[in-house]
């Protein structure tokens, strides 16, 4: 392994120890069981699990850390390398643009020896380019870029400097050549413009001197600094011709604007924007990361063929393994599921939810850690018995738990009919629903059906951002699944099937388990209405048209066009289902502040506390963000709440924590929750009470001079997506001081 110095420092990180690793003791791994459950079925069983650092040894891959990525960290793994007859081994690497030490270890083993050696080596160059980047860029900004050159030749000279640019930016005058004597260093300014489109931008840099040459280069994300906007329209088109795509209006940026066409004879591709949004949802709490690969152990091949640029050569059953994977890092001791990675509290009802989808993925063909499961399973079981008066929020994440378990061959005959008999008359219709389908699970036809008799009751009117994160839509869609899995002739289905398809096809996006469930139920049941006749047409907007063979899937990715979209189709009575996906940046001065639900305000502040003097600020200094967020419409959980940073600022510490308080400030709740450190941006995880503003304070150092949009600060409940709230934007100026004369 070769892997740079200043990242084994930074991490702590150790040479590998093979001794340490096979002399180590080990904790004794035993599992307890009892049938109390069976005797009791009022008594919870739960049991702690064995000790250890395994639970958490999946966890390094997803764990973030407080430092985020400017450069290609230097780290090489040879994999398993053969010695030659005199015992060595040659392995070489190409290291990118990096001046400093490598630390090189090397593990060996022979038969039943083994041993570790290692050394230190350090890489310079005689000349050194050293630009100063920000880490993305943003639409307009103005930039100064920092570059700076060392001499270490063994004389002094002129060292010229010169610079390109790809992408939508553009240079300003290059800075004169520079005078250096040997083991000396200065520094110039580069300005660059940002264009007011979004994409790559590839800065290269080089110097030229003393018969040396130097290199230096980046690719940098350009964005907007207000979020992307995201619109899905859906079509059934019976006749020959239609729109299926209407024009947008010019609050866009028409450089900004992407549009994708699916077209074809199933009726489930009607409702494929839902998978693809879902499958580029940007956050992973146990829910989210279930609901993104739940789909995929179904319609994996269409997923792939719908979306082949969101999965790696391993496929939808890659991303599917990596979601258990990382499930794993939300496992508590408790055998539960934590909202977050690091969470020790377990979330009854994503607990079942996770369970759910394990079993389904173990189905499928994926390997499941046995303990993960086992452990899962004692959780639930504790979830199983709610006392008698108990809320309807645990008597179904009881009916849940109760499926679960009888999915998983682990039925708990004693506690279906506890909850049954003590709590028939108040069950909600989705709990009724899991309690039957716990029942036919285990062949108790007589206790299922009679549940079923009576149809389950919907409360269109419900949504939860919390608790269960039930809602009329995703109650449906996970009772439409049981039936169609235990009763898949119940006459209460095409009923069901059409109100899902109807709420799915207008257009909104849902949360991530509305969608997910939704979308599975919609799939398993229009599996057999699938039309695998052809069509051909001409597909039609302002700036072009495209035609095309016959087919029964249509694709058209990257059509740049405001205007509307049109379909002539043949034969003309083939019914083509049509879905149009936009993504679109807002102009800046369309851009207005909203609250809906919910307020945010964000404020630079000097070290003092005191406002920034006309918006600037001192390239090297210190400022602090206060970012304040409340709900004006009563206790809102899981609230996402979202600070993009201007492009010239960088996180110096994301959270002033009540030990780290300064002076002036004052005592008030604070914003706290599970956060999510980014490149170029800040994120939240929280929940909100009725009591007013919750408020955090982030450090952020001025690191590159110039002109910066400061980006509104959002808000949004996940699972509320009404309840959301957009701040005001803002210019800040990095100013540098002057050189030296």
């Amino acid at each position: 392994a070769v892997v740079d110095e200043g990242i084994m420092q930074l991490a702590g990180g150790k040479n590998p120890d093979p001794f340490a690793h096979f002399y180590a003791q080990r904790a004794l791994d035993v599992i307890s069981y009892d049938n109390f459950a069976f005797m009791f079925p009022h008594v919870g069983a739960a049991r702690p699990l064995a000790g250890g650092g395994d639970d958490l040894g999946g966890a390094s891959s997803f764990m973030r850390t407080e430092g985020i990525r400017r450069v290609k960290p230097v780290t090489f793994w040879s994999g398993v390398l053969d010695a030659d007859q005199t015992g060595t081994v040659s392995h070489n690497v190409r290291l990118p643009d990096f001046q400093g030490a490598l630390r090189i270890v090397a593990v060996g083993n022979k038969e039943k020896s083994f041993g570790v050696g290692a050394a230190m080596t350090r890489v310079r160059t005689p000349l050194v380019l050293t630009p100063t980047l920000p880490r993305f860029l943003a639409l307009g900004d103005e930039i100064e870029i920092p570059l700076t050159l060392r001499n270490d030749t063994p004389a002094a000279g002129s060292f010229r400097i010169d610079a390109s640019v790809t992408g939508p930016a553009t240079l300003g005058t290059m800075p004169a050549p520079l005078t250096l004597e040997p083991g000396r260093e200065d520094t110039v300014y580069l300005p660059l413009r940002c264009g007011m489109e979004e994409g790559k931008v590839t800065l290269s840099f080089t110097a030229t001197g003393n018969g040396e040459t130097a290199t230096a280069g980046e690719e940098l994300d350009q964005r907007s600094p207000l979020p992307v906007t995201r619109m899905m329209e859906s079509t059934t088109l019976d006749a020959a011709s239609g729109r299926i795509g209407a024009a947008l209006p010019d609050t866009f940026l028409p450089g900004s604007v992407e549009r994708m066409v699916r077209l074809s004879t199933r009726p489930l591709l009607r409702y494929s924007g839902h998978l693809e949004n879902l499958l580029g949802y940007p956050y992973g709490c146990a829910e989210q990361t279930v609901s993104k690969a739940f789909p995929l152990l179904h319609f994996g091949a269409l997923a792939r063929e719908l979306a082949p640029g969101r999965f790696n050569a391993t496929g939808p059953a890659g991303l599917a393994q990596a979601a258990i994977r990382r499930l794993q890092t939300m496992q508590t001791p408790s055998g539960g599921y934590a909202f977050w990675p690091g969470g020790t509290e377990p979330d009854p009802w994503v607990s079942a939810y996770v369970c759910h989808f394990l079993l389904e993925a173990q189905l499928a063909g994926h390997t499941i850690p046995e303990r993960m499961l086992e452990s899962a399973f004692s959780y639930l079981e504790s979830l199983a018995n709610p006392e008698a008066g108990s809320s309807a929020q645990k008597i179904e994440q009881a009916a849940y738990a109760l499926y679960v378990l009888a999915q998983g061959k682990r039925s708990n005959l004693g506690s279906q009919d506890y909850l049954r008999a003590t709590f028939e008359k108040s069950l909600s219709g989705v709990a009724r629903t899991l309690l039957a389908g716990a029942y036919l699970e285990t062949s108790n036809q007589a206790a299922g059906f009679a549940l079923l008799h009576a149809s389950p009751a919907i409360d269109d009117k419900r949504r939860e951002s919390g608790g269960n994160l039930g809602s009329g839509l995703r109650d449906r869609a996970l009772i439409a699944l049981i039936l169609l899995k235990s009763v898949p002739d119940d006459p209460r289905l095409p009923e069901l099937m059409t109100r899902l398809g109807s709420e799915l096809g207008h257009g909104a996006w849902h949360s991530t388990q509305e969608t997910s469930l939704a979308f599975m139920a919609l799939g398993k049941y229009l599996a057999a209405l699938d039309d695998s006749r052809p069509f051909a047409g001409t597909l039609t907007w302002a700036e072009g048209a495209q035609s095309f063979e016959e087919t029964t899937l249509f694709m058209r990715e990257d059509i740049r066009t405001l205007g509307a979209l049109t379909l002539d189709k043949t034969p003309a009575d083939r019914t083509v289902f049509a879905t149009v996906l936009t993504s679109a940046t807002p102009r800046a001065d369309a851009y207005a502040p909203d609250s809906q639900g919910l307020e945010v305000e964000q404020t630079l502040l000097r070290e003092d506390g005191q406002p920034l003097e006309g918006d600037s600020v001192r390239q090297g200094d210190l400022i602090i963000m206060r970012t304040r967020v409340r709900s004006t419409s009563g206790p809102v959980d899981n609230v996402v709440v979202q600070s993009l940073l201007p492009a010239g600022l960088e996180v110096e510490n994301p959270r002033l924590a009540t030990t780290e308080r300064l002076d002036w400030m004052e005592e008030e709740a604070q914003l706290e929750g599970y956060q999510d450190l980014r490149d170029d941006r800040i994120l939240v995880f929280t929940g909100l009470d009725a009591n007013g503003w919750k408020t955090r304070h982030s450090v952020l150092r001025a690191v590159t001079p110039g002109r910066f949009t400061l980006p509104p600060v959002q808000a949004e409940a996940m699972y509320h997506p009404g309840l959301r709230a957009g701040g005001a934007m803002g210019i800040v100026t990095v100013t540098r001081d002057a050189p030296t004369p």
